[in-house]
């Protein structure tokens, strides 16, 4: 993960639901299974336009509106960033949304404004560390919430969990247990 990049732009509109929007929840809620990965990616957006699990590509951006992603799910994340996307900008969503982005190394940016400063296709640049959108299609930018250092070191690291075992090292490990032993 690298701290400024561009891509594509795949513009969602408001209120787009995590359960039958980015995904139809019924097709993936059983919580007893691990994620299939492969099939969440093949699902994603699928119900809002059928074309983007064929045409996204590796480095787009979705871009969202007001309320995007409630409820967001673990499998919602997971498909994004398995469709391989590099960030998502929204008006709002969940603080918890953000997070869960985070923690698997998906960057996510919420940036009143967005909807209207970008379209469906355009170009568009983002610099987490000095909170810049810049619109390659207009020459246009937009000041955002830059991300702090600590959270821009666990995206570089790939999430929460390569992060925790890069910086803690060996203490990261579970501990033997006598029964181990």
């Amino acid at each position: 993960m690298i701290q400024a990049f561009s891509g594509r732009v795949w513009k969602f509109g408001d209120n787009v639901s995590g359960d039958n929007g980015i995904l139809d929840f019924e097709t993936v809620r059983d919580h007893s299974r691990p994620f299939d990965e492969v099939s969440l990616a093949e699902l994603c957006f699928k119900t809002i336009n059928p074309d983007f699990p064929k045409q996204v590509k590796s480095g787009d951006i979705v871009v969202g509106g007001i309320n995007f992603a409630k409820p967001g799910h673990d499998q919602v994340v997971v498909a994004i960033r398995d469709c391989g996307v590099a960030a998502i900008i929204c008006e709002s969503c969940e603080a918890r949304f953000v997070r869960k982005g985070i923690n698997i190394g998906l960057p996510i940016l919420v940036s009143p404004g967005i909807s209207e400063f970008v379209e469906q296709d355009h170009e568009l640049e983002v610099d987490l560390t000095n909170g810049l959108l810049k619109n390659l299609n207009t020459g246009k930018t937009l000041q955002t919430e830059p991300y702090p250092q600590r959270l821009l070191d666990i995206l570089r690291q790939g999430g929460i969990i390569t992060y925790l075992v890069h910086t803690l090292g060996e203490t990261a490990k579970p501990a033997e247990t006598k029964a181990e032993a």
